[in-house]
This record gives C-alpha cells, sequence and structure tokens, in this order.
C-alpha cells in the first residue's frame, strides 16, 4: 500500500521541482515496476484456491505476457521526448529494488512451518504440505 502513495507521491514532487519531464520520468519509470511485479499478485490471488499445477502455469503465462507487454511499453518510449530518460532509469530502479525488498521482508516476517506435528502415536514430523499418510 505504501507503494500506492510513494507514486504519485514522487511523481508530483519531481514534476513540481524539475517540471513536466521529470514528472513523467519519475511516474513512469514507478508506475512499469507497479505494474509488473503488482500483476504477478493479482494472478497469484485469483489462480491460489487452484491445484498447485494449474497455479504455476498460470502465474508462468501472466509473467511471459506481461515481459511481452513490458517490451512493448520500452519501445514505444524508446524515442519519445516528452520524458527525462535519466529520471526514469533512477526510478525505475528504486521501483524495483524497492518492490524487491518489500517482498524480501514479507517473505521474511511469514510464519510457514516447516514441518508439521504428527499426531500418531510415535511421535515425529513429516514435511509442511505432505497430506500424512
Amino acid at each position: 500500500m505504501s507503494f500506492a502513495i510513494a507514486l504519485p507521491a514522487a511523481t508530483v514532487v519531481a514534476w513540481v521541482v524539475g517540471g513536466p519531464a521529470l514528472g513523467w520520468g519519475v511516474g513512469l519509470g514507478l508506475l512499469l515496476p507497479a505494474a509488473f511485479f503488482g500483476g504477478t499478485v493479482v494472478v497469484g490471488l485469483v489462480a491460489a484456491k487452484l491445484e498447485n499445477t494449474v497455479f504455476t502455469g498460470i502465474v508462468a503465462a501472466s509473467w511471459l505476457v506481461k515481459v511481452v507487454v513490458l517490451l512493448v511499453v520500452m519501445a514505444l518510449l524508446r524515442d519519445a521526448e516528452f520524458y527525462s530518460r535519466p529520471a526514469f532509469l533512477a526510478a525505475f530502479v528504486v521501483g524495483v529494488v524497492a518492490w524487491l525488498a518489500a517482498e524480501g521482508i514479507v517473505v521474511l516476517k511469514a510464519r510457514v512451518p516447516y514441518v508439521e506435528p504428527d499426531d500418531h502415536a510415535g511421535g515425529g514430523a513429516r514435511p509442511a504440505g505432505s497430506g500424512g499418510a
């Protein structure tokens, strides 16, 4: 959610400080990673209730579609002069690093068990998600 606040705030600040070219550069540079990674989150949440193999296929297919869309957008922006390229690059790198850092923090703070306690006589444990038997 903080990315949803930081993106427009950084764009407005860049626009006020450096003009429209800087604002467009920062806005586009932050929007592309947010859309790319956010798309994965949305697809993952929608497909989460499906079987693992179907889930994996859907997420992989969505990733391929996003890469193609990203390449098309980058090709369209290649010759455009309405935005600052250095600002775009800096904001793009900051956006990617910030998103990946946030995902890393979420993974590190998640409480996912490595093993599940065995309720059968004799104790022991089995790998999480093994379903027993």
